[in-house]
């Protein structure tokens, strides 16, 4: 047995969250829509039993993909709304990748709304044909929905905030690190088409002078013009990173993103700044500067902010 787990921060109360999530043609919605995922198909839902929710709720999927039936059916076995919620397939099932699944729901509280976690368990096939097919896709096919189920509600419900809440979804810590990480795709910019190969600074921490070294070694400029691209480039990909991070995982708050983006800081920024402070250069108070959107960005999360 398998299993996959995925999260998200959803600005809107638990209770909200829960009655979104339990309706089963909202949280399958993706699965009565023809995508590529689907293969172009799509399933329709019947509902089975008399109550629409809670324990012993009943339903049906069924269609085709790629020619092939898919037919199956789900109940309820635990709703503790607005908590928890458990369902599994039951009966003869016919869906290509696994023979049998449960899925649970689970709402906690947070200080700008609620916590959503939704997990699947899984068996795979018994013919071995479909076994292969499992092997393949299961786990991208278990990913795809699970993030769906999660953005769907996500975008339903915060879509639905007031003028509000709207504005407690600007989150400072996610501007400062978005600051932090502009600053390095134009600091890479800088490195890609401004910065000299040597800096008059580079010639005196080395006890010499530009055209001395030039002389010595004709090839140096060059040679460091080309390695100061590639710097660049790997500066301004940095920056490029952090701003998606900042708006996706850090706002989120999902599970690794503080230390990520701490890692992240103190060995690019981090270690840039400590370097040109070493060497007392002439860049050294503006690194600095560029380094504290950083640190303010990591202090106000820690806040909650």
């Amino acid at each position: 047995m398998k299993t996959k787990t995925k999260n998200i921060l959803i600005h809107s109360m638990p209770d909200k969250v829960f009655v979104q999530m339990d309706d089963f043609s909202k949280t399958g919605m993706h699965m009565t829509e023809s995508s590529m995922m689907m293969m172009g198909s799509k399933l329709n839902l019947e509902q089975l039993s008399t109550n629409p929710t809670g324990v012993g709720a009943k339903y049906r999927w069924y269609g085709k993909m790629m020619g092939m039936t898919m037919d199956f059916s789900e109940t309820v076995t635990k709703w503790q709304p607005p908590i928890l919620k458990e369902w599994e397939t039951f009966g003869d099932s016919k869906m290509i990748i696994m023979s049998w699944y449960r899925m649970w729901l689970e709402i906690t509280p947070a200080e700008s709304g609620a916590n959503a976690k939704i997990s699947i368990s899984y068996l795979p096939p018994k013919e071995w044909y479909y076994k292969i097919l499992s092997f393949l896709f299961a786990d991208w096919y278990c990913n795809w929905c699970l993030n769906n189920m999660l953005t769907d509600t996500k975008r339903k419900l915060e879509l639905n905030l007031t003028g509000k809440h709207r504005k407690n979804l600007f989150k400072p810590s996610v501007a400062a690190l978005v600051l932090a990480g502009v600053l390095c795709m134009v600091m890479g910019v800088y490195f890609i088409f401004l910065r000299p190969p040597l800096l008059p600074e580079d010639s005196a921490y080395m006890g010499t002078t530009l055209p001395s070294i030039n002389g010595a070694v004709p090839g140096l400029s060059a040679w460091l013009e080309k390695v100061f691209w590639v710097l660049g480039g790997y500066i301004f990909a940095t920056g490029l990173m952090i701003v998606y991070v900042a708006n996706t995982s850090f706002k989120n708050r999902l599970k690794g993103a503080f230390s990520i983006v701490t890692i992240t800081g103190l060995s690019s920024i981090g270690i840039m700044t400590c370097i040109n402070f070493s060497i007392n250069s002439n860049f050294k108070w503006m690194l600095l500067a560029f380094t504290l959107p950083w640190l303010i960005g990591l202090i106000l999360y820690r806040m909650h902010k």
